[in-house]
């Protein structure tokens, strides 16, 4: 009985809350998840682990856009199927039993050896991209702006005022914190939730549920800071920057709420569309990804006016 009440009393702290993320075989709801761990903070803790749930949100369109990337690449190498169009031609009696036609025979072989060469660089490209896309600095979409929202309350207990927006340099500001072991467990546990249980549903449906869970940790914590008016001035005075924290996390919230709607942007890609390059572009807008998606964009041109010439051949 002694052992068993124990037990008890650790699952109902709040570091067990911040580490259960299954209870059995019934995984956890991530938005009720989220809902009781916050709930059981302090300010200071809701102002850090608040910060730190935004940051691995605002990375989860990047993730969405490294795992789509291979469908869209395979799509577009499929225009042309070499292999089967080769075969083809090896069956097609027209270009055994006229001479006539042995000089579009060549053209033909001709052609598919130059896609061949393009599926190539295709793959090539996509390596090169994925490689990218895994660094921690990639962009995708408007993530600046949605950046500037966590980097903004951040910096308000940080001790330098010269940063520029970036995802390594938000990290840097709440690394900083006391208490941010115990807030990046709860932003890590809740990621992993939302792979599991929202992650494969509809696109619809993990857009608004994202936007749902960054709305209601902000409201949370707001009711931490509201709370905190009515203690004494003492203690208003120590925690009134970490209420300025999440008033200022609250009021621009709008930015990263926007931003889960770039998923649905990765999502709506396919390579079989001729205007794929541009929207890649449009998502993947600097640097170096920019620089391989535009060489990508000229590889696909080319292997759609190959698949063009080959239907005129034939």
């Amino acid at each position: 009985m002694r052992l068993r009440t124990v037990w008890l009393l650790v699952c109902c702290s709040v570091c067990a809350s911040a580490l259960a993320v299954q209870e059995g075989d019934v995984v956890t709801d991530p938005m009720d998840f989220v809902n009781v761990s916050f709930h059981k903070l302090k300010l200071k803790e809701c102002a850090t682990a608040l910060l730190c749930l935004w940051l691995e949100l605002v990375q989860l369109p990047r993730k969405r856009m490294i795992e789509r990337i291979d469908m869209v690449f395979q799509q577009v190498r499929s225009t042309i199927n070499v292999t089967k169009e080769r075969a083809m031609l090896e069956k097609d009696e027209t270009f055994t039993n006229l001479n006539d036609a042995r000089v579009v025979l060549r053209t033909v072989h001709s052609k598919l050896n130059g896609a061949e060469l393009l599926n190539d660089k295709l793959n090539e490209n996509k390596v090169k991209l994925l490689n990218e896309l895994a660094k921690e600095g990639a962009v995708v979409g408007q993530v600046n702006n949605a950046l500037l929202a966590i980097s903004t309350a951040a910096l308000v207990v940080y001790k330098y005022n010269d940063q520029l927006v970036s995802l390594s340099n938000v990290k840097r500001m709440v690394m900083e914190r006391n208490n941010f072991s115990l807030g990046q467990q709860i932003a890590t546990n809740a990621t992993e939730l939302i792979v599991k249980t929202w992650w494969n549903k509809n696109t619809s449906f993990l857009i608004q549920n994202l936007q749902t869970l960054i709305n209601e940790s902000s409201d949370i914590c707001s009711k931490h800071a509201e709370n905190m008016k009515q203690q004494s001035w003492i203690s208003r005075y120590t925690n009134r920057t970490y209420s300025d924290v999440i008033r200022l996390a609250s009021s621009g919230r709008s930015d990263l709420v926007k931003y889960m709607e770039t998923v649905g942007s990765v999502d709506g890609l396919d390579g079989r569309h001729r205007n794929v390059s541009a929207s890649l572009v449009k998502l993947l807008p600097t640097g170096n990804v920019s620089r391989i998606i535009n060489a990508t964009a000229r590889d696909i041109v080319e292997l759609q006016e190959i698949k063009t010439q080959l239907q005129k051949e034939k």
